[in-house]
């Protein structure tokens, strides 16, 4: 609840703003459906029982980060940029499918509740696996480290998409994800160590590349 609290806030601080910000632009409509429909899918990623519904979420915001990228269609750069965002999202989008399936082949559900209650008995290497697939798929949504670059093209988009997708929901999914996954992955100690290893070099590389 406090989740989908904090994103519905946030999404209608955005849209707030839009008003705005795209009021003079002739096509706010198909602006204000794109950010619409994107907290729906948000919301449809947090409140899902099951990994399942979480990918579909996962999935659909993409896929609307896209179209919003290139909302103004006619500039060049920023059709690369959204194109650069969808290839680097649907290559952690890869990792996270087989996570998927392998998650189901070794415990026999998707439900978080079923999965999370026989994870202290599934091998640790299963564990492992499933825990680095998830963080590979956390590193293409998030924008971390190897897979950061579309992250600064996005700005070609208009700044609310900037403050909605890349600063406040969609650069989070894969934070979210890893989260949500936690009673797996307190069983994985490789996977713990990885995670924080790829979170600090993200972040002391972004913070270089910030003062720099």
């Amino acid at each position: 609840i406090t989740i989908i609290t904090i994103g519905l806030i946030v999404s209608t601080a955005v849209h707030v703003y839009s008003v705005d910000y795209i009021g003079a632009d002739p096509h706010q409509q198909r602006f204000f459906s794109y950010i619409s429909l994107f907290t729906f899918f948000i919301l449809i990623l947090i409140a899902g029982a099951n990994y399942l519904v979480l990918f579909v979420g996962w999935e659909i915001i993409g896929v609307i980060s896209y179209l919003l990228i290139n909302f103004w269609t006619t500039r060049i750069a920023a059709g690369k940029a959204a194109i650069s965002a969808i290839i680097t999202n649907r290559v952690g989008d890869i990792f996270f499918i087989i996570g998927i399936i392998y998650l189901y082949l070794n415990t026999g559900s998707l439900n978080f509740g079923d999965v999370f209650g026989v994870a202290s008995i599934v091998n640790e290497s299963v564990l492992n696996i499933i825990c680095i697939l998830f963080l590979l798929a956390a590193i293409g949504k998030s924008a971390q480290i190897l897979l950061h670059a579309w992250l600064p093209l996005a700005i070609e988009g208009p700044t609310p998409v900037s403050s909605i997708i890349h600063a406040a929901t969609l650069v989070t999914a894969g934070v979210y994800l890893l989260i949500r996954s936690s009673p797996i992955l307190e069983f994985s100690e490789l996977g713990l160590i990885l995670v924080a290893t790829v979170g600090a070099i993200s972040t002391f590389f972004a913070a270089t590349v910030a003062i720099a």
